[in-house]
């Protein structure tokens, strides 16, 4: 009988599943920018959310099968789920605009969709830091930016809805701007949701 590893390198599988993350979040944004077609835009970010699927699967089932852990189960558990909704919701924005093909996408869409890119980038480099713990002070930093950016995520929900429904005449389309709007919304919740598990991984592990 083969002997189980008593560790496994954790790190390595955030760190890949934060790097597809943010390469869905600059496809959805050259989807916005319409440097992307709807269909080849969604299939690109299926296959992406597809392959982190995988990484996440063997995360998970390593940790089943791993004797001794960098930090608790349950964090990495929670960790590796949380970054699994960030990329299912780029994912559903990519799909939603690809079924309902708005006829325009207006500025504050776009922002919004610029607003997760920067989103992505800075949890990409709080957990690139997380295996560190000299590194505590730039992943806490890298948190509070994603939170400061989920604000401004908020904020451009607001205008957007705001803007929405003083403008647009069409209720068809007012329906399915609001759904995408609301939905990249959800997206920066996603990402500070993360923001917050990594928080408490640190300050667990001072």
């Amino acid at each position: 009988m083969a002997f189980l590893p008593k560790t496994f390198d954790f790190y390595s599988g955030f760190d890949a599943v934060g790097g597809k993350i943010i390469e869905a979040s600059q496809t959805l944004l050259a989807i916005v920018h319409k440097e992307l077609d709807w269909e080849t835009g969604a299939a690109k970010l299926r296959e992406l959310e597809q392959e982190a699927d995988q990484i996440t699967h063997s995360t998970l089932e390593r940790l089943n099968r791993t004797f001794i852990t960098p930090i608790d189960r349950e964090d990495i558990h929670l960790l590796a789920t949380r970054l699994d909704d960030v990329l299912d919701l780029i994912y559903a924005v990519g799909g939603r605009m690809r079924i309902y093909r708005p006829l325009q996408l207006p500025p504050y869409l776009l922002e919004m969709a610029g607003i997760i890119v920067d989103g992505t980038k800075e949890l990409g480099k709080a957990i690139r830091e997380l295996r560190d713990t000299k590194h505590r002070e730039k992943v806490l930093h890298h948190c509070v930016e994603i939170n400061r950016i989920e604000n401004a995520g908020d904020e451009k929900l607001r205008e957007g809805l705001a803007h929405l429904f003083a403008h647009e005449k069409d209720p068809i389309e007012l329906i399915k701007l609001k759904e995408i709007l609301e939905t990249l919304e959800e997206t920066t919740d996603a990402c500070e949701h993360v923001a917050h598990v990594i928080e408490g991984i640190v300050l667990k592990h001072a």
